[in-house]
């Protein structure tokens, strides 16, 4: 299903719903500008993003898989790709998907108006569903969220008490202020989807159609067959947590299927898993991991990469690396920096050391480099108009670098920075990251290499190089270095130190670590 570039990349076309350029968005609201996407259709990218994939929109004629949206009548007669979620957007249209892999619909009055090949049985979900599969949900900050549908301009207005969540912000960010809320108003469906994954009650409110575009109600009534057959307009209600849990796994195994996965080899354990921090900010930063991630894909294909989130107004990146190691496989966990490549043939030796001292019963983990090399702006920005397969040299030539000190050339291995490698069973007995640096920037990744150093075992010091691509960054060094939303420097110091103390006190670095204990774990 997928098309292979010349690069040896694999691209899956994905039709979703895009609007015209000229698209305006909440209109007279002004919550966020002009706008050309709206949440649900954002879903398709999150989902094609969390599987791993590499994908590129395409017109309906040329896609092999649609998802998220009310599309089937988009599609042409004799349309051979595969159907994963999608529903009807009118209740009297009749949509011929004979030559279609049909592996999910949206709900049952979708599935009543479908033609479907013999002996077709699709699972029925909305791939909205499976959010909490790949986001955990943050804890609570709001009573009220409202979330209007990309055409609704009441909504916000009746409800402006509550949090407003505008449904063209980043889709993640869409996501995590959703799972943010105590209660959810909404006139958009995957604003109710994603509450009911979340467990969140919420109030259903039919946004204004008054020319019939949207297919009225059609498609909450579709969705709403997945359960008791009501949308519940204007009542608060939950969605039942069993059938939510039901129709999830099911549609876990449908959307594997439909982007080629192979469920038996799926379920066994890789050997590595990434675990990559990372928030987007739809700007350079969101840039340079996509074209890393690529890059990974193709040079370290049997790497899991695991992208961890957090939803707090300051990213804490602590909370971010545990998200990811929640739901990781590998044996052998890298914490990894969303802007930093390492030799793949430097990972793999490492985690086959590690293989070889669990045999042994020893123990062991490793900082992967001693050289950095920092690329100046204009070699990032000529790797990222490249392929993600370009070669590059190690150690990269000196006019591709910053001009920068010796010691912070040299030195950051020393404080657990860009990348650290380790058993799965040590990152627990740390009990993960400490969460509680949540203040801004710094302070969790040198405290973890001492937490590690103390209670499972001094790491090792790999001899070899580390690359890390240009970005912005706000502070010219980590004395007055500040995250977005962060209010003063060196916020997480206090804590960063009483790590320090321990640092010499096994027992006291095992209490300070069960000051922090993992839910999950």
């Amino acid at each position: 299903m997928r098309v292979v570039r010349g690069d040896g990349t694999r691209m899956t076309k994905v039709y979703w719903w895009r609007p015209e350029p000229d698209y305006n968005g909440l209109g007279a609201l002004h919550l966020r500008g002009p706008a050309t996407r709206n949440f649900g259709d954002q879903l398709n990218e999150f989902v094609m993003t969390q599987m791993g994939l590499d994908y590129e929109w395409a017109n309906p004629s040329a896609a092999e898989l649609v998802m998220c949206g009310s599309i089937l009548e988009h599609l042409p007669d004799y349309w051979a790709g595969t159907v994963c979620g999608s529903g009807k957007l009118h209740e009297s249209s009749r949509v011929r998907l004979t030559d279609a892999r049909v592996l999910a619909l949206r709900g049952k009055l979708t599935l009543a108006g479908a033609v479907l090949p013999p002996g077709c049985k699709p699972v029925l979900g909305d791939i909205g569903l499976l959010v909490p599969e790949w986001v955990r949900q943050p804890g609570c900050s709001y009573p009220l969220g409202v979330l209007p549908h990309h055409g609704d301009t009441d909504l916000a207005r009746k409800y402006s008490y509550g949090r407003i969540i505008d449904p063209t912000w980043p889709v993640h960010k869409v996501i995590e202020e959703i799972g943010r809320c105590r209660r959810i108003v909404t006139s958009s469906l995957h604003g109710a989807v994603v509450a009911d994954a979340y467990q969140i009650p919420r109030q259903l409110e039919l946004p204004p159609d008054p020319r019939g575009k949207e297919g009225g109600d059609f498609k909450f009534r579709d969705y709403a067959t997945l359960y008791d057959g009501n949308p519940h307009f204007g009542e608060v209600w939950t969605a039942p947590r069993k059938r939510v849990e039901e129709i999830r796994r099911d549609l876990l195994e449908a959307l594997r299927t439909a982007v080629g996965i192979d469920l038996g080899q799926d379920r066994r354990d890789p050997q590595v898993s990434l675990l990559v921090p990372f928030r987007d900010d739809g700007e350079h930063r969101s840039r340079v991991w996509k074209w890393l991630r690529q890059r990974w894909r193709i040079a370290y294909p049997d790497a899991e990469i695991v992208m961890g989130r957090d939803a707090s107004p300051i990213f804490c990146k602590a909370a971010a690396v545990n998200d990811a190691a929640s739901r990781a496989r590998g044996r052998t966990l890298v914490i990894l920096d969303a802007d930093t490549w390492l030799p793949p043939a430097t990972v793999s030796g490492c985690a086959d050391r590690i293989d070889a001292a669990r045999t042994a019963r020893r123990r062991a983990w490793f900082m992967p480099y001693d050289r950095i090399h920092r690329l100046s702006h204009e070699t990032t920005l000529g790797l990222l108009d490249a392929e993600a397969g370009v070669e590059m040299p190690l150690p990269p030539p000196r006019d591709w670098c910053e001009e920068i000190g010796e010691g912070s050339s040299s030195m950051a291995h020393s404080f657990g920075a860009l990348a650290q490698i380790m058993p799965r069973e040590a990152f627990l007995s740390a009990q993960g990251m400490d969460e509680r640096f949540s203040e801004g920037w710094g302070g969790e990744d040198g405290s973890f290499l001492r937490a590690l150093d103390t209670v499972w075992k001094q790491h090792e010091v790999v001899s070899g190089d580390a690359v890390h691509l240009w970005h912005a960054t706000r502070g010219n060094d980590w004395r007055d270095r500040k995250w977005a939303g962060q209010t003063r420097p060196n916020a997480n110091s206090r804590l960063s130190h009483r790590y320090t103390q321990a640092a010499s006190d096994p027992g006291a670095m095992r209490g300070l670590c069960d000051e922090h204990p993992l839910e999950w774990a």
